[in-house]
């Protein structure tokens, strides 16, 4: 016991030499906020590390319950919810809670408002970062209005009065202006950097796919063609997939990948296990979903007309029943009996 006290003491003397008065002057992290958090350039870093963090959360599977399956991929079995399906969220289902995603949201609005107030920093040092956080809010504030319409509109970080939580909900319209001022503030604030490891960020290509894909939603089409010759027409760094093995990559290598543009970062030992797959397939193969006759006619229709042959179609839908005959049958059995007229597609 002697020795141990005897070490604890050496230790205590050598941070009295080293500046102990600094050391103990310290505020506790347990009492730390965002007012008193950032203190150098490598706080942006962890503050931005942790609205990716909030972001796996908010769309580990939300991504499919607001997204796809609210779509033309419809489900045929009790595999995937049901409610989702038929746009009818209930408050009390917890994947349909808005707690992650105004979590998500709220850690944009600080880095926007907090990291060009960092001492000793520059417009350099932060432009990225903050250009991250518009894109990332802009992309949350998207999720919501699709799935709930209107919605909350908080863009200043809560100041911790309960009573200041209590905000209505903001008409579509407003939120719309609000993204697309934040996805502007993005592209001005982002670099222009296609390197692969930027896919596993916002980036100023999402930024664009964004304001193409708000385009489309709001039936905005000539916006949305101006939008994608202004970035995307002849930019070599990205462009569809064309075979199968390709398609394959956007799996397992994405950011290497030229067709994706934002990949969310999963690593199963630090994440866990990915719930995507059991929304899209059972593990006895039955598969939830099936491709509505007119996408599948129009598939067909480009693979023989020999100007649209898609690689993603015939990789992507190989567990998915398709229309054969007048009812559903494997990809399988059916895909490789169109040329003869004996699939579902009329003549």
């Amino acid at each position: 016991m002697k020795k141990r006290i005897t070490i604890f003491l050496y230790g205590a003397f050598f941070l009295g030499m080293t500046g102990c008065d600094e050391f103990l002057n310290r505020e506790p992290l347990s009492d730390m906020s965002p007012a008193t958090f950032f203190a150098n350039k490598g706080d942006m870093k962890t503050w931005v590390a942790g609205i990716y963090d909030s972001f796996q959360s908010t769309l580990d599977l939300e991504h499919l319950e607001w997204g796809d399956i609210r779509s033309d991929n419809y489900h045929t079995t009790s595999y995937d919810d049901g409610k989702a399906y038929m746009n009818a969220v209930e408050s009390t289902q917890s994947q349909y809670s808005w707690e992650n995603l105004y979590k998500t949201i709220d850690r944009c609005n600080v880095a926007i408002e907090r990291f060009p107030q960092i001492p000793g920093t520059v417009e350099t040092d932060w432009a990225d970062y903050v250009g991250q956080a518009y894109g990332m809010r802009a992309y949350m504030y998207f999720y919501a209005i699709r799935v709930w319409g209107d919605v909350p509109l908080i863009t200043k970080p809560w100041d911790g009065n309960v009573e200041s939580s209590h905000i209505p909900r903001t008409p579509v319209s407003d939120v719309r202006e609000q993204i697309l001022a934040d996805i502007g503030q993005a592209v001005k604030h982002l670099n222009t950097g296609v390197s692969s490891d930027r896919k596993l960020y916002f980036n100023l290509a999402a930024a664009w796919a964004l304001k193409i894909e708000m385009d489309m939603w709001f039936k905005e089409y000539p916006a949305a063609v101006d939008d994608f010759d202004r970035y995307f027409k002849n930019n070599s760094n990205f462009a569809l997939v064309g075979n199968a093995d390709e398609w394959k990559n956007i799996f397992l290598l994405p950011i290497d990948s030229k067709e994706t543009i934002l990949n969310m970062a999963w690593n199963y030992e630090a994440d866990g296990a990915n719930p995507w797959a059991q929304r899209v397939g059972a593990s006895n193969t039955n598969n939830p979903y099936k491709v509505s006759q007119g996408i599948f006619n129009e598939f067909v229709a480009r693979l023989h007309s020999g100007e649209g042959a898609d690689g993603r179609f015939w990789n992507v839908l190989d567990t998915v029943k398709m229309w054969y005959g007048g009812s559903q049958v494997p990809i399988s059995t059916a895909h490789w009996l169109i040329g003869s007229g004996a699939a579902g597609v009329e003549k």
